[in-house]
């Protein structure tokens, strides 16, 4: 059993995989990421975290090897900073792609 599907992922993105060469009831798991939908042919995973991944699937017990497929998954992009510096006050421009929680050292951090 093989599967195929796409090997260079981004964080927090779902991609589809199939398998080939298994027939019978298929059980997919997948480290780093979620099993969103699956089927006997075909699994869609959201992938989290940065780093690698993998995908797997196995034929519900056969004793056969599973099949295996490791991803390479990218993180989010770091998010930009910009200050228009004025005194006493300083604005501070926060851009991201992606969910940002702001710490602020004169709030203990909060």
């Amino acid at each position: 059993m093989t599967i195929s599907g796409p090997t260079s992922v981004s964080c927090g993105s779902n991609y589809s995989y199939t398998q080939s060469g298994g027939s019978g009831t298929i059980i997919w798991d997948a480290l780093n990421g979620t099993i969103t939908t699956s089927n006997n042919t075909s699994a869609s995973v959201t992938w989290y975290g940065s780093g690698g991944g993998t995908i797997m699937a196995e034929i519900q017990g056969s004793g056969a090897f599973p099949a295996f497929l490791n991803v390479n998954i990218s993180g989010p992009a770091a998010p930009s900073v910009t200050s228009a510096s004025g005194c006493p006050n300083t604005n501070i421009v926060l851009t991201a792609n992606q969910t940002v929680r702001w710490y602020s050292a004169s709030s203990g951090g909060t």
